[in-house]
């Protein structure tokens, strides 16, 4: 009989501490509403069904959240090439346009349906550049000084003629003062303004003054001193001028009017 009483008193024991202890904080098995489930699932297990979610993508089409958005292209830079004519001012006045053949000159206004076409390029490091056209044994519009005229300057009446040159380089230098010697890449461009202009170096490498002169009959030239230019050529003589580039297009209109 003693042995019944403490079998009976160690199973009660047990049954009391089973029930005294803790419920635990894992849910397998057990469902809340706040579940990841499908519509279908939550229906299966009596649960509100899930409200309605917007779209944020239209159907078909794909996000990646770590792809950035494609910049878009830069403009091409524009060309550096200009194509057109040369009108030739003397002070605010325009007197004509420039033609070349082997040599130039300035044409009146009236006649500029034979004004020369000409093509340049920039050069991308600032430096200057050639003035091309067609129709001359040299593709070049630049100065030629005879030989023994000496350098172009102050007080000097050496002078260039503006005429188809073979190419040189930018800072091409004469080899002597008493040398017959040519530049082409000669001309600078403002595009504020549309003027070329025109820099020699003489045979110490310095950058000369340069002026645009006209002798009587229109025959074009580099100076290097306005005063000597027309005490050389006479009174007739026209200058200083400037050289304004016109586009093809401006320049057609600007011809038909004439």
């Amino acid at each position: 009989m003693p042995s019944f009483f403490v079998l009976f008193g160690l199973l009660s024991a047990l049954v009391f501490y089973a029930s005294a202890l803790p419920s635990g904080t894992r849910t397998y098995g057990i469902h809340s509403e706040n579940a990841p489930f499908t519509n279908a699932e939550r229906l299966q297990r009596g649960l509100p069904l899930k409200p309605p979610v917007r779209r944020t993508t239209l159907p078909g089409t794909h996000h990646s959240p770590s792809a950035s958005a494609s910049p878009s292209p830069s403009p091409s830079p524009s060309s550096s090439v200009r194509a057109g004519y040369v009108a030739v001012f003397s002070g605010d006045a325009r007197i004509g346009y420039l033609q070349c053949s082997e040599t130039c000159k300035v044409i009146p206004n009236d006649e500029s349906y034979y004004a020369t076409a000409v093509t340049f390029t920039l050069n991308p490091r600032g430096l200057p550049f050639d003035i091309m056209y067609d129709g001359a044994s040299s593709p070049n519009i630049g100065g030629l000084v005879d030989a023994f005229s000496g350098d172009l300057g102050t007080r000097s009446t050496a002078e260039a003629r503006l005429q188809s040159v073979p190419t040189t380089k930018p800072g091409d230098l004469p080899p002597s003062s008493v040398a017959e010697f040519s530049e082409s890449a000669i001309w600078t461009y403002a595009p504020l303004n549309g003027l070329l202009v025109p820099t020699w170096i003489n045979s110490f490498n310095d950058d000369v003054t340069t002026f645009i002169m006209a002798d009587d009959k229109g025959n074009l030239f580099l100076s290097g001193d306005v005063s000597e230019f027309r005490v050389k050529h006479g009174t007739q003589s026209s200058g200083p001028l400037t050289f304004h580039f016109t586009n093809a297009s401006a320049a057609a209109r600007a011809r038909a009017s004439y």
